[in-house]
């Protein structure tokens, strides 16, 4: 009850501030919803800042396929395990899974499967790494929260990805990606895509959908435009 009141007041307070100033969604179903159920006026979409400036995905295979985030999110641990239960359970293919504070029932499910490994709270120079040698940065999400930062963090910087629509609705990013919503249309993918060489097409395609958006120095003088 304590959070519904508090949303409510949220909820009227954003209604009284939508049309008095710049609203900046970061994605175009954000600011969808800012103009129909707030009424907001000046509403403009910008993609978020990136450390990552250029794409930098390696030619040739990998050799196991990643999943990474954080792992205390229940949303992720969820993720992970239907992944197991669901994809890899029936793939004698090598899965690593790597991120922040796994909880020990998530630790023990992944000590099931013979294919799949654990490496917790790795470092960012790590997780990198892990991201460049996947063979399939493999990202599926059961809700559709706007972009998804590992996403484009594996889309700079690794191989094949693969996700499901709820990854990637609203995001513009789909064409850059494997998009599978079942375990069967997973499984399908994977064994597709686990020996196929990534191809110099796939990176020239990314970089076309990837510069252009996610330009900081472009997209820092638009943010200045609006506000000032």
């Amino acid at each position: 009850m304590y959070y519904l009141h508090e949303s409510n007041m949220l909820r009227q307070y954003e209604k009284r501030i939508a049309d008095k100033a710049v609203v900046v969604a970061v994605s175009e179903k954000d600011g969808e919803l800012y103009r129909q159920e707030f009424g907001a006026g000046q509403v403009y979409t910008l993609p978020v800042f990136l450390p990552f400036r250029e794409v930098r995905s390696k030619a040739g295979t990998g050799c196991f396929c990643l999943y990474h985030g954080n792992l205390s999110v229940a949303e992720n641990e969820q993720a992970v395990a239907w992944l197991l239960k669901q994809v890899f359970s029936c793939l004698e293919v090598p899965l690593i899974i790597t991120g922040k504070d796994p909880s020990e029932r998530l630790s023990r499910l992944i000590q099931q499967y013979p294919h799949a490994c654990l490496i917790s709270n790795p470092s960012e120079e790590e997780i990198q790494d892990l991201i460049s040698k996947a063979q399939i940065n493999i990202l599926p999400s059961f809700n559709c929260t706007g972009i998804k930062l590992k996403l484009l963090n594996a889309l700079f910087n690794g191989r094949f990805c693969l996700v499901n629509e709820e990854a990637v609705g609203g995001t513009g990013l789909a064409g850059a990606c494997y998009v599978a919503n079942t375990p069967e249309e997973m499984q399908e993918t994977v064994s597709r895509l686990y020996t196929r060489p990534f191809p110099a097409d796939e990176v020239a395609a990314r970089e076309a959908l990837l510069a252009g958006r996610y330009n900081n120095k472009e997209n820092a003088r638009k943010l200045m435009e609006w506000i000032w």
